[in-house]
């Protein structure tokens, strides 16, 4: 997948360009059938599919009290792309100048950087230009007097409601993961660096890898089934999401995973990305260390059960 880092850097090619907008983040479901339909249109006018977003979230500069957190680093938000065959990527940097551009503005530096645009596809609550003037009637009456297709897309529903990212992220401190796993089509996962810790894990029987997330989010506190990916291998895993109450008064929230059946195992410095596949059980603070040694054996039972139903 090509990637530029803004309209201005956009391929002169004279192929037919499909063009998805949005921020996509999280890449749900309704995310997913949106990108489905760029990609038939460019098939369709034998051309490429393209997705314009934006960096940073256009709520960082509009109104920083109620940006959101985001689900998806940059990286996973491109890799996702290039899984779901998408020809291109546009990350357009969101300036005061482009907040302050009115809607036919911003159309037409969509028309003066793609001259071979001939498709637009958004979600049916889409809006742009100046104060979130414009809305997708607009954008469709702009489209049809410059002759190219639009398609604004109802939402995708799960259990009778709209998938969006604010419901996910709901979810996902709500400890709701079946609701999260289903509305991304995917595992949700986290990617960090492993960095040393206590060594309390190594202490205990379990030596675990402390991960430093990129992510901006994490699940509900709690251990869960996962699956670890490292260096282009993958392991079966047991993460933990916590403050280690039995062990400390004080400690910030830390992310560790434990590979099943792999106790040497050198991740040290490496990148990693986690996905989060069941949800165990919640934080607990236990008496001692034997007690949490004893019900850390419970929970990798569980955890193998887990695995093993996925597969």
């Amino acid at each position: 997948m090509m990637e530029v880092c803004s309209l201005a850097s956009f391929p002169k090619e004279t192929a037919p360009i499909s063009l998805a907008l949005g921020n996509f983040d999280g890449l749900h479901l309704g995310h997913q059938t949106l990108l489905e339909v760029t990609r038939t249109q460019a098939a369709n006018q034998t051309g490429h599919a393209w997705v314009l977003t934006f960096d940073p979230h256009p709520l960082q500069l509009i109104h920083p009290a109620k940006a959101p957190k985001l689900l998806t680093t940059r990286a996973q938000q491109k890799r996702l792309l290039d899984e779901l065959n998408m020809d291109g990527l546009v990350i357009e940097p969101f300036t005061p100048h482009v907040m302050q551009l009115s809607p036919e503005e911003f159309f037409h530096a969509l028309l003066k950087a793609i001259p071979s645009l001939r498709s637009i596809c958004v979600g049916e609550d889409w809006s742009f230009g100046r104060n979130r003037a414009g809305n997708i009637d607009l954008l469709n009456t702009l489209c049809t007097q410059h002759h190219i297709h639009f398609h604004a897309l109802p939402a995708v529903r799960w259990q009778g409601e709209r998938i969006s990212s604010t419901r996910i992220r709901h979810d996902l401190h709500a400890g709701n993961l079946d609701e999260v796993t289903a509305m991304l089509n995917r595992p949700y996962s986290v990617e960090g660096r492993v960095v040393h810790g206590e060594k309390i894990g190594r202490e205990l029987g379990y030596p675990t890898a402390n991960i430093a997330p990129t992510n901006e989010i994490l699940p509900k506190q709690g251990v869960y089934a996962a699956t670890l990916r490292a260096q282009g291998n993958t392991y079966a895993a047991a993460a933990y999401i916590g403050v280690k109450e039995t062990l400390h008064q004080t400690h910030p929230v830390s992310l560790e995973a434990h590979v099943l059946n792999q106790q040497h195992l050198d991740l040290y410095d490496q990148h990693v990305e986690l996905d989060f596949n069941a949800f165990i059980r919640e934080n607990i603070k236990f008496e001692n260390r034997e007690a949490l040694q004893a019900q850390i054996a419970c929970d990798l039972d569980a955890i193998h059960h887990a695995l093993a139903q996925d597969v």
